[in-house]
């Protein structure tokens, strides 16, 4: 059997690299509807599911706000205060759920919604995700590793996500946040997922995330706005929190025995995040609520 899986392996990095990233982006097709609650859920929907998948490959755009009702529109959008977003830059910090409609993939689009109706669609409108790339870890250089790492690409590529990872040379990573300060100085709203995994509920807060939120909010004092996205047959929910600032968190009773800011800000930011899911989705979180 190993010999038989080493021969696959072989025979999938030979490939030319444009015949692999299309067999990468028809298996993520299968992968994201795979499973109860995952699938999109009309012909129509599924179309431009694979049309966007298409335009991926072809390196062409797919702004996130534009496919949100063409992907869901059998879903009802519940969103709560997304007019906090009207104007000016701002920080969002985000859930990062894996049920729902395309492995939990949904709230990105109906974020990216959001903040982009709030805005009448003018000006800086389209947020930007923050995306952790793909190791360069020697580890990863296998056909999983590499089609998941170039399926990473198309994704930034194709929805201008910043890419950032915390393996990466001290360079890109200064170029990086570098893009992100010109995104909030041009009025822009950037999306943050602080979570260490995915997951039906949620997970702790990664250190990396809340020293990157920390630095890029503390000095211009850009308010930073928590948001709960959650599933249920039939709707999609976002509730977005009032803004708070980097003193303010740090002026917390909670975590005071936490010696690393990073770790934190990222656990104080996610416990705001649970203050506006459900209590079955509060994870971690759930005995900090209330503190």
């Amino acid at each position: 059997m190993k010999e038989i899986a080493k021969a696959i392996d072989n025979a999938f990095v030979a490939v030319p690299e444009p015949v692999r990233d299309y067999l990468t982006v028809k298996a993520a097709t299968v992968f994201l509807e795979l499973g109860a609650g995952h699938s999109l859920e009309a012909g129509r929907c599924r179309f431009w599911g694979h049309e966007m998948l298409e335009r991926w490959y072809r390196g062409e755009s797919t702004p996130l706000s534009l496919y949100a009702t063409r992907l869901f529109d059998r879903s009802k959008f519940d969103i709560g205060c997304a007019e906090r977003f009207t104007s000016g830059p701002a920080i969002v910090v985000i859930n990062e759920p894996s049920d729902g409609p395309v492995r939990g993939g949904w709230l990105r689009f109906v974020t990216s919604y959001a903040v982009a109706q709030a805005r009448n669609r003018f000006g800086n409108f389209e947020p930007r995700w923050v995306q952790e790339d793909i190791s360069a870890n020697p580890l990863w250089q296998t056909p999983l590793g590499i089609a998941r790492k170039r399926l990473s690409y198309m994704i930034h590529e194709s929805c201008n996500t910043i890419l950032i990872s915390s393996d990466s040379t001290d360079r890109k990573k200064a170029g990086a946040v570098l893009e992100m300060r010109r995104h909030l100085n041009d009025n822009g709203v950037l999306v943050i997922s602080p979570e260490r995994r995915d997951g039906p509920n949620l997970s702790r807060a990664r250190v990396d995330a809340g020293d990157l939120i920390y630095a890029l909010c503390r000095k211009n004092n850009i308010p930073i706005y928590p948001a709960g996205g959650f599933w249920q047959p039939g709707r999609l929910s976002l509730r977005i929190g009032r803004a708070v600032h980097a003193q303010e968190l740090l002026d917390s009773k909670l975590f005071r025995g936490q010696s690393n800011t990073g770790q934190r800000v990222g656990d104080l930011l996610m416990v705001e995040v649970a203050k506006l899911l459900p209590e079955s989705k509060r994870g971690i979180y759930t005995k900090s609520v209330g503190n």
